[in-house]
């Protein structure tokens, strides 16, 4: 039983592989009619579904593994398709056949020179394999900035340090590495402190504070940016210690909780009746944000109500 069961799975990946490869991985294409359609690369539905029956067979069974590359090279071979070239490098670099993923990212990149998700893919295979001497130079020429960061990282994994160094020296004397990069990426595992010490001093600071601009991002990303104060909470700091904030309604806030804080109750009532008034004349001129203003209103009273920052204080909802 169980042999037929395989005899079985065998014939419906032989039908499989033959249908779809003739109907969408073919020079041709699938016909209908007279008409006959050449599925490309792209966001087109039968191009999503090939590569997901792809990916699924690439994690099912033996024979379905094997299916799964063998459709990736034909499609990257004959139809130049440089996603399934990348695929199958990703595909190949899990399995540890880091040959094998270098020489389809190669193609992926040579299909298509400007995706830097294809070339960073080629770098890392080329690491793992450690033939970076085999690198098309046409894709990373000993002078480039890429091939020079990925010689960088192959001399500290091959414990080459005096190599490393002159390598980053050169990377900082071009403006490559910033004192930040030196001190918090992989160069501290692979050279002495002297030596790290030494290149972030010859070092520039980054231009840009990645710090402060990923924090201003996601602060925009808040669904209450527009009516309230959020990068206290996007960078998970106490609103008591805010010093400017931008709007009377997360000042009231903040000077309630400050209030509540030194058990202050005349102030904690005046704050309280200030940020529900507030609320009041805002949610009131505010037709786009008026649920949002619900939001917070709701929120306050439950904290009020619930929370044991506010136990003594319990009163105050009686208060607007």
């Amino acid at each position: 039983m169980c042999g037929k069961r395989k005899l079985l799975s065998r014939i419906f990946l032989v039908l499989q592989s033959f249908l779809l490869t003739a109907c969408f991985y073919s020079v041709n294409g699938c016909s209908s009619g007279d008409e006959k359609k050449i599925v490309t690369p792209g966001l087109e539905a039968e191009y999503l579904v090939l590569n997901e029956k792809v990916l699924l067979n690439f994690f099912g069974s033996p024979d379905e593994k094997d299916w799964a590359i063998k459709t990736l090279e034909r499609r990257c071979n004959d139809r130049e398709d440089p996603h399934a070239c990348y695929n199958l490098a990703t595909h190949l670099f899990s399995l540890k056949n880091f040959a094998g993923a270098s020489k389809y990212a190669e193609k992926a990149v040579l299909q298509s020179p400007k995706d830097f998700l294809y070339l960073e893919m080629y770098r890392q295979a080329l690491l793992e394999n450690r033939k970076l001497e085999t690198a098309n130079t046409s894709i990373l020429p000993s002078s480039d900035t890429s091939y020079l960061l990925t010689k960088l990282e192959s001399e500290c994994r091959n414990k080459k340090i005096d190599s490393a160094f002159q390598i980053a020296s050169d990377l900082v004397s071009k403006k490559v590495l910033s004192s930040e990069s030196i001190r918090n990426g992989f160069l501290p595992e692979c050279l002495p402190d002297e030596m790290i010490s030494e290149l972030a001093a010859k070092s520039q600071g980054n231009k840009i504070n990645f710090a402060s601009h990923y924090y201003t991002e996601k602060n925009k990303s808040n669904l209450f940016y527009s009516i309230w104060d959020t990068s206290y909470l996007t960078q998970n700091k106490p609103i008591e210690k805010e010093v400017e904030l931008k709007f009377k309604l997360t000042e009231h806030w903040r000077d309630l909780r400050k209030a509540v804080a030194t058990k202050n109750k005349k102030l904690a009532i005046k704050a309280y009746s200030d940020f529900s008034q507030e609320l009041k004349k805002e949610r009131a001129n505010s037709k786009r944000d008026a649920n949002l203003y619900l939001a917070i209103e709701r929120a306050a009273e439950l904290l009020i109500e619930q929370d044991e920052f506010f136990a003594g204080f319990r009163h105050l909802a009686d208060e607007k």
